[in-house]
């Protein structure tokens, strides 16, 4: 059986925040991030863009922090008017073109909560990681693509999610 589409839900007159759609079922984005592996041997995932110390929680939702500003228009990320919230991307190609042939940590997310679409993919209230993937066709060294597969291993590992190789064809040079 086929899942549906996320569905929209019109929001009641009384919510706090009418102009941000809310999805009923979790919209699936792509994402990197850096990893570190820690003391115990796990690797742990952490935003590339805002540089946090806290990574990304095992098995928990992440929530976008609330917007505040010193202009008076904090808000509940995500806000329409502004670029907060938690990103993914809609597409491989959306990925390469942020990311080019880069080697980070990629995997899938669920986006829930409110999320709103723009170009490339997403902004959500809340995001969980929900699989790794295996990025190392451009990599021609065999000891590091090696290293980069026992990675992505030990991070699908960590976070309990499935471990994918994604199907980008190697770079080439011209």
């Amino acid at each position: 059986m086929r899942r549906p589409n996320p569905l929209l839900l019109s929001l009641p007159q009384r919510t706090e925040r009418p102009d941000v759609p809310l999805y009923i079922e979790p919209v699936r984005g792509l994402r990197a991030w850096r990893h570190a592996r820690q003391d115990d041997g796990r690797i742990l995932l952490y935003p590339l863009v805002m540089h946090s110390e806290s990574p990304w929680p095992v098995g928990e939702w992440v929530t976008a922090q609330r917007h505040v500003s010193g202009f008076g228009d904090d808000h509940a990320a995500p806000g329409r008017l502004c670029n907060c919230g938690i990103h993914a991307l809609a597409s491989k190609d959306a990925l390469l073109r942020q990311y080019g042939f880069t080697i980070h940590v990629l995997g899938e997310v669920e986006l829930a909560g409110r999320v709103i679409v723009h170009s490339g993919g997403w902004r959500a209230e809340r995001a969980r990681i929900s699989a790794v993937f295996i990025w190392d066709r451009s990599i021609l060294d065999e000891h590091r693509r090696a290293q980069v597969i026992r990675d992505a291993e030990a991070t699908a590992s960590t976070y309990r999610v499935p471990l994918v190789h994604l199907g980008i064809p190697a770079r080439r040079d011209s």
